[in-house]
């Protein structure tokens, strides 16, 4: 996972301090709650924060837009010890089962229409 120095509630913090064991991290963009309500249906546990304007987290040396892969809409899933596990650019197509394929492929779960997400409606 790229490092950048992110701003939450006027307190600095690493990006990687945003890791916690055994927790996926899904890191979206201001316009990411789409991907918010996508990772609501995880039947794994997911931290999930959107960076910018209107977030839980402020980017404000910009530095996070610059290395994260993608735009306001987007949005980066990070496995519990810090490797990338999915990346969407932008907001194309169901995010709830973009998401659901980026946990497959994580897990090993790649046969399972299903896997990763909670069917149903939201948790």
């Amino acid at each position: 996972m790229p490092h950048a120095w992110l701003e939450r509630d006027g307190e600095r913090i690493a990006s990687h301090r945003l890791l916690r064991a055994g927790t996926f991290l899904l890191l979206t963009g201001g316009e990411g709650e789409p991907w918010c309500d996508a990772a609501a249906q995880a039947d794994v546990p997911i931290d999930v924060y959107r960076v910018g304007t209107g977030g839980d987290l402020q980017d404000p040396d910009s530095a996070w837009s610059r290395v994260r892969g993608h735009d306001e809409a987007g949005a980066v899933l990070v496995r519990p010890d810090g490797h990338v596990a999915f990346r969407a650019a932008s907001l194309a197509g169901d995010p709830a089962a973009q998401l659901r394929k980026g946990l497959e492929v994580s897990l090993g779960h790649r046969a399972s229409g299903t896997a990763g997400l909670k069917t149903g409606g939201r948790a």
